[in-house]
């Protein structure tokens, strides 16, 4: 899933403008994946980590001679993984789609509380949404959960973050996960296709972008929160 999502530009995107508004100049991007995103933040300092060496590589590969990006391979859920990172002072870290893939999920939002402190940045968190949409789709994915908001600002609120703002998105994907995962019940993600699937989601993203604000609806695939650590 992760690999073929390296494509969707446009899915990226939506996330920047939804973000953008919250985002500083000098970032950690937990769970970065091969650096999709990093594209997307232009003259931003960006501290890219993931636990994949691959992932990492390809990261070291393409930006080794950026002075803006650096890439480091670790676990945010290790305690000295995350002492190397509380040296970066930055004000922002974004955890997109990478939270669902964290057991201990708790430890990580403290060790990410502790880096931010120290200048009260911003943690801007995009995960999938509603528990009764967990499906093969996600057992496949790596997903250990799904969040509401309440689980989610609750997990947020104990290492001492304060909700600055909390919200669905993707109300048109929510259907389609829900046939995907809860109907159809794939024995693979090749069994249905995805890299198609994904391809032809992310041309449609700019009408769906827009359905998605005119309709407002209070649900959606994925659910988008800012929090401020205190």
């Amino acid at each position: 899933m992760s690999s073929a999502m390296q494509y969707a530009d446009n899915y990226y995107q939506w996330i920047f403008d939804l973000c953008k508004d919250y985002i500083g100049n000098e970032i950690i991007d937990v769970g970065s994946g091969f650096g999709k995103f990093i594209g997307v933040l232009k003259n931003k300092k960006i501290i890219a980590v993931d636990v994949s060496p691959r992932a990492i590589q390809k990261i070291q590969k393409e930006y080794g001679a950026s002075d803006n990006i650096t890439a480091l391979c670790g676990d945010i859920c290790s305690s000295d993984f995350a002492k190397r990172l509380f040296c970066f002072s930055v004000d922002t870290v974004v955890c997109f789609n990478v939270l669902e893939h964290i057991e201990n999920d708790i430890t990580a939002l403290e060790s990410i509380h502790q880096i931010l402190k120290r200048k009260q940045g911003n943690l801007i968190i995009v995960v999938p949404a509603h528990q009764f949409l967990y499906g093969q789709m996600d057992t496949l994915a790596g997903h250990h959960r799904r969040y509401s908001k309440k689980e989610l600002e609750a997990k947020l609120i104990k290492p001492g973050f304060q909700i600055i703002r909390s919200f669905y998105f993707n109300s048109f994907g929510f259907f389609g996960w829900f046939l995907n995962s809860r109907v159809f019940k794939p024995k693979s993600l090749s069994t249905i296709g995805i890299n198609s699937q994904i391809n032809l989601y992310n041309k449609i993203i700019p009408v769906v972008k827009r359905m998605d604000k005119f309709l407002n609806l209070p649900f959606g695939q994925s659910l988008f929160i800012v929090a401020k650590a205190k």
